[in-house]
This record gives structure tokens, sequence and C-alpha cells, in this order.
């Protein structure tokens, strides 16, 4: 959240947690890494792309 929401960089991020930058960087790709793990079980991301969502969570339209 320190970086993406806050817009902090890695080093700040690092000051504000008492770690270090490498830290901070692993936590971010690992964090990154289960969303996608998500959205692509969810359907919304193929193949590294960003795609429609289909199976029970789409709305049918009319």
């Amino acid at each position: 959240m320190l970086r993406d929401l806050h817009e902090l960089t890695a080093p700040e991020v690092a000051a504000q947690l008492d770690i270090s930058v490498d830290a901070v960087k692993s936590r971010l790709h690992r964090a990154r890494m289960q969303v996608r793990t998500v959205l692509m079980a969810s359907g919304y991301w193929f193949n590294g792309t960003a795609a429609e969502p289909h199976g029970p969570a789409r709305q049918q339209r009319d």
C-alpha cells in the first residue's frame, strides 16, 4: 500500500518499515504475483494481459 497507493519510493518504504530496499522489492513482487494468481483464477487475467471476465461472475446482457 505504501508503494502503490501512497506512491512512496522503495527506499522510503524501506525506511518506514525498517527493512532493506531489497526486502521491499521482494515483498512487492510476491504480493503482485498473489494478486495475479487470484485474478487468473477468477478469469480477469489471461496470459499476462487483462481479459474480460467470464464464468459465473459475468452477468448476461439482453
